[in-house]
C-alpha cells in the first residue's frame, strides 16, 4: 500500500533518522517500498513506478521541498500523498497538522485522506507550500482582480488558503529592512482600498524590472514573468484534520 520516497541523505545524523523512521514504520505494521532518487532515478521515475506497482500512496519522507518535488510529480495521477517531515517546519505543520515523525507515522496508519488545494505557476508548475519572489532592489508589478500593486524591493510570497470552503490565494508582501527600500504604492481600481501587504485573490500576475527567480521550498522552479493562480484538481493528502 505505502511507497516511502526518501530524500536523499548522506549526513551520519540523516542516515540515522531513516534507520529510526524505517524501524517505526515497521513496528506499526506499515512497512512498504522504500526508495531514494538518484541521477538515473529522478522522482519523477520513482512516482511513476509505484502507480505502476499499484500503490496506493506515495509517501514524501524529508523536507518541504522533498515534499514539493513529489507533490508535483503526482500531478497526473490519482495516487495519495503521505508526509513524514525530518524537521518542525510550519509550511508541514500546516499542510498535515504535525512536525513530529513520529505523529505523522501514526497518521499514515490511520490514512485519513483530505482533499488540499494547491498553486499553479504560469498553468504548468505546481506549488504546495508557499512560493516567493526575492526582489532585492528590483521593481515589481502585481496585478489581481480589481487593483494593481508596485513594489519597489522586499519580499512576495503568494500561498494557497481555504477559509470557510472559499480557496483563493494570498499574497503577502514583506517590507525589506532598509525602509527607504521598501517604499510602495498601491493603485486601486475600487473605492475600497486593501490591505497593501496582504492580497487575496483566485489568480495574480508579476512582472519584475528584470527576470526574478520563484522559488518554492528553496528550490527554483521558474523566473518572472509569472501568473500564480489555483490547480483545479485539488490533492489527494493523509493528513490529521481537513485544511
Amino acid at each position: 500500500m505505502y511507497y516511502y520516497i526518501f530524500a536523499p541523505s548522506s549526513a551520519p545524523r540523516g542516515l540515522e533518522l531513516y534507520a529510526q523512521i524505517k524501524q517505526h514504520l515497521a513496528a506499526l505494521g506499515i512497512a512498504g517500498e522504500l526508495v531514494t532518487p538518484s541521477p538515473g532515478r529522478d522522482v519523477e521515475t520513482l512516482v511513476r513506478m509505484a502507480v505502476e506497482k499499484r500503490y496506493s500512496t506515495v509517501v514524501a519522507v524529508g523536507d518541504p521541498g522533498h515534499v514539493n518535488r513529489i507533490a508535483r510529480a503526482m500531478e497526473n495521477y490519482d495516487a495519495v500523498l503521505g508526509i513524514i517531515p525530518t524537521s518542525s517546519h510550519p509550511d508541514l505543520i500546516s499542510l498535515i497538522g504535525t512536525g513530529d515523525w513520529k505523529e505523522a507515522a501514526e497518521q499514515l496508519k490511520k490514512r485519513r485522506v483530505h482533499e488540499v488545494p494547491m498553486g499553479c505557476l504560469n498553468e504548468t508548475i505546481n506549488f504546495l507550500t508557499p512560493a516567493s519572489v526575492q526582489l532585492g532592489d528590483e521593481i515589481g508589478y502585481l496585478g489581481t482582480q480589481g487593483y494593481n500593486a508596485t513594489i519597489i524591493g522586499g519580499q512576495l510570497s503568494v500561498s494557497v488558503v481555504a477559509d470557510g470552503g472559499k480557496v483563493q490565494l494570498c499574497c503577502k508582501v514583506i517590507e525589506p529592512i532598509e525602509e527607504l527600500r521598501g517604499v510602495r504604492k498601491l493603485f486601486a481600481k475600487t473605492s475600497a482600498i486593501p490591505d497593501p501587504t496582504i492580497l487575496f485573490a483566485p489568480a495574480m500576475e508579476l512582472t519584475t524590472s528584470k527576470n526574478m527567480e520563484v522559488i518554492v521550498a528553496g528550490d527554483v522552479v521558474c523566473n518572472t514573468p509569472v501568473r500564480f493562480s489555483l490547480r483545479p484538481k485539488q490533492l489527494r493528502l493523509v493528513a490529521s484534520r481537513a485544511n
